[in-house]
């Protein structure tokens, strides 16, 4: 078996149970606060960092399957989500090989604007 076939394939299980469990965090936090206004979705952060930490490959890859389960879990539009969080996947990784993010400040900063892009997107979209 390839190396590396096996590299990927443990991110790519890694990835998804991360993103299982930051939507069953995610929704318990919903249940317990009863209504807040705006959360930021940690699907959305896992998309993010797996961009900025793997690269714009593994951005997108992360971003297209979590719209996707998103999207299913809570019934909205598929393409919308699916598109949107692919794009800021791919950006977080193109941020990555243009800036350098070794501080916690910068990370926080670039995280705040692609959470701010991704709301203007689905905004603009829907």
């Amino acid at each position: 078996m390839n190396l590396n076939f096996r590299k990927n394939s443990l991110i790519f299980i890694e990835l998804i149970l991360i993103s299982i469990l930051a939507l069953a965090l995610e929704q318990i936090i919903a249940t317990i606060s009863g209504g807040i206004e705006w959360m930021p979705s940690l699907l959305l952060l896992v998309v993010i960092f797996s961009g900025l930490s793997l690269g714009g490959f593994w951005g997108a890859f992360v971003g297209f399957f979590n719209g996707l389960f998103y999207s299913s879990i809570t019934l909205s539009n598929i393409g919308l989500q699916t598109f949107c969080w692919c794009l800021i996947g791919l950006l977080a990784g193109r941020i990555k090989a243009r800036f350098f993010l070794d501080s916690t400040i910068s990370k926080m900063f670039f995280l705040f604007i692609l959470l701010v892009i991704e709301r203007l997107f689905s905004k603009i979209l829907v």
